[in-house]
């Protein structure tokens, strides 16, 4: 049959047209030499190895096959470029999860790898990087508790104390009274404070001291002015007790913030019933008690003394302050020396709390049986009326309690980062950046030839101690022979 064929080619050659419509097609197309038509049928190309492509001699410009290792077409482009394949003349992989590293030693990325097909590539990678803080849990105890709020109260003190640092970052010159928003420099009397009875009062940032108690009477409505400064600070230091009477409101206006709020007393402190009171009340040694149908929007801490709670809302400010609480950020309660109780609640009614307590001694009224020793994070107690808590119970006499800790690494972490082909570090691509907390961008580049089963991966590592994290990252080969 092909015989035939070709003998009647032969014949029929000088009465041939310019073009040849085979299969379907009986009318060519004019620009093309042979014209091809089937509804079922396609044209099947030269079937090669690389080895057999390779072997052909003096390839004609424009000469195409199937490559069957490649499983691509191949054409021929001269001896400059010689065969190339018909496929994309990228490759690339992206991600956007967030990945960590804390090795010290090259690890591959996460989605950062690629089996590109035979070639020379220009290689470039891209990446967004920072570091990240690391919180390192320590277990504490009721003495490194009592530590951390010495260091608390020793902060706090500072700021009466002419030429440190913490007295010279007030925002106003220390002032222990206001008229309008001008500091008097009088001290926070009784006296005076009783001049306010049922009045308004208002307050502005800075570093307030009385030798004796400070007291507000019942009634009154006290404005906490942050003169629009969001970190304003506010401090209260008394050389006794700091006490407020029945139905006390504290109002926050102009920036003005609980956290930034703090009261210091060398003695006890006593909140009323139906106050609204705000701001971190700590104790140098001395028992507190919050009044019945009131809300604290901050914390009590003491180092030896009782802590009462009424019927009301008790919440860990939302912020954070300019104080450091260190291991005690968690807790809304803590007393290195007394009972934590709960007084004045009627069965129907709640005392909502919003933060870990901690005590040595015995949770009074919490809904639960006795013992209270062995309280620990995995071992909590059923809380119940007239309770309800959001947060731990903490007992001394139980195992250390895992909480709080340290912040390393928040700045000034090194990353290095590199191109890998087949587990061999590609010479000349590493490359190693400095970050803080800000976002930053590391970019690679390189030039690689693989052979069809290579392996281009990206890796990175970190100094030691450090974590850094990458976000949106990517991988792209482009083809260049």
């Amino acid at each position: 049959m092909k015989f035939k064929i070709a003998l009647f080619l032969l014949i029929s050659s000088p009465f041939c047209q310019a073009q040849l419509g085979m299969g379907n097609n009986t009318t060519p197309n004019s620009s093309a030499v042979l014209d091809l038509s089937s509804n079922n049928k396609g044209l099947l190309a030269p079937r090669l190895t690389n080895a057999q492509r390779d072997a052909i001699q003096s390839p004609a410009v424009g000469l195409l096959i199937y490559n069957t290792d490649d499983q691509d077409f191949n054409s021929y482009n001269g001896t400059l470029l010689g065969w190339q394949d018909f496929a994309t003349g990228y490759t690339s992989v992206s991600a956007n999860s967030e990945i960590l590293t804390t090795s010290t030693v090259d690890v591959s990325a996460t989605g950062m790898t690629v089996t590109p097909k035979k070639g020379t590539y220009s290689v470039m990678f891209n990446s967004q990087f920072n570091n990240s803080d690391t919180f390192i849990t320590t277990t504490a105890t009721r003495e490194s508790f009592l530590l951390n709020l010495d260091d608390l109260i020793h902060d706090l003190d500072d700021y009466f104390i002419t030429g440190t640092t913490n007295y010279n970052s007030i925002t106003h010159t220390h002032y222990a009274s206001y008229n309008g928003s001008v500091g008097v420099g009088s001290p926070i009397s009784n006296e005076l404070q009783a001049n306010y009875a049922n009045l308004a009062l208002t307050l502005y940032p800075g570093a307030y001291y009385e030798g004796a108690a400070i007291n507000f009477v019942g009634g009154a409505v006290v404005t906490f002015d942050g003169l629009g400064d969001p970190n304003a600070k506010f401090i209260f230091k008394a050389g006794a007790a700091i006490n407020t009477g029945i139905g006390v409101t504290f109002v926050l206006v102009n920036g003005a913030k609980a956290n930034n709020i703090f009261w210091l007393a060398t003695g006890a402190m006593s909140i009323g019933a139906t106050n609204e009171m705000k701001g971190n009340c700590v104790s140098r040694a001395g028992a507190m008690a919050v009044g019945i149908a009131t809300n604290l929007d901050g914390r009590i801490l003491t180092s030896a003394g009782a802590l009462t709670m009424g019927n009301g809302t008790l919440s860990i400010p939302n912020e954070t302050s300019f104080i450091n609480f260190r291991a005690l950020v968690s807790f809304l309660g803590f007393t290195g020396a007394g009972d934590i109780n709960i007084t004045g609640a009627p069965a129907t009614t709640y005392t909502n709390i919003n933060g870990d307590l901690f005590t040595c001694q015995a949770f009074n009224n919490f809904g639960f049986t006795p013992p209270f020793n062995g309280i620990t994070d995995g071992t909590q107690p059923v809380i119940g009326p007239p309770v309800t808590l959001v947060g731990k119970l903490y007992h001394c006499t139980g195992p250390q309690v895992a909480t709080g800790g340290i912040i390393i690494n928040n700045s000034d972490s090194s990353g290095t980062f590199s191109l890998y082909k087949n587990n061999i570090l590609i010479p000349y691509t590493a490359k190693t950046v400095v970050s803080n907390k800000n976002s930053d961008i590391i970019t690679l580049q390189t030039i690689a030839t693989v052979n069809g089963t290579d392996v281009i991966d990206v890796r990175w590592k970190t100094a030691s101690g450090n974590t850094i994290i990458m976000g949106n990252r990517n991988l792209t080969l482009l083809k260049v022979q």
